[in-house]
């Protein structure tokens, strides 16, 4: 804080020279900018995680229910298709106890297992591509969706709960 913080002319008696003094105050005001800010940043994360997770439950609840009241209706694209890959995709990252089957690949078939949780360690390439593939196929079959949502002639009137959760 700033009441703790020593003056130019403490420093100078400590044996800084003007220059030295002047770039240690500099040096630790940006360090109590930076501090200040971080906290902020992460009450706004957090603030977020709590709001987007509550969302998420009832969004998945959602996708859940209207599958079970359409999954038997005619549709002229395959939303049970999609339906079912992205049920697969939720089990497959689920984390029950420190397990995976995500993580369960990562060290079987990419020969890699994290030191800790908390390491700071880069994975090896092999890792963080086999990561950036299965971001980017479940990215792109939420896109594939949508788009199936949009040339779909016939799914708003014949399984409109899929149809529905689909886009959302």
């Amino acid at each position: 804080s700033r009441a703790d913080r020593p003056t130019r002319d403490q420093l100078i008696q400590l044996g800084y020279s003007p220059a030295q003094a002047d770039h240690e105050l500099v040096r630790r005001n940006e360090v109590e900018v930076i501090e200040n800010s971080f906290t902020r940043w992460v009450l706004v994360f957090g603030c977020i995680i709590c709001l987007l997770l509550p969302v998420s439950l009832v969004l998945f609840v959602y996708l859940v229910y209207s599958f079970s009241a359409d999954h038997e209706k005619e549709c002229d694209v395959p939303l049970t298709a999609w339906f079912y890959v992205v049920m697969f995709n939720v089990f497959y990252h689920i984390n029950l106890g420190g397990k995976s089957i995500h993580r369960q690949v990562i060290r079987t078939v990419c020969r890699y297992e994290a030191v800790s949780e908390q390491s700071t360690e880069t994975p090896p390439p092999r890792v963080r591509i086999y990561h950036l593939l299965t971001m980017l196929f479940v990215f792109a079959w939420h896109c594939i969706g949508l788009h199936w949502t949009r040339i779909s002639r016939t799914c708003s009137w014949t399984a409109p709960h899929l149809y529905g959760s689909v886009i959302l």
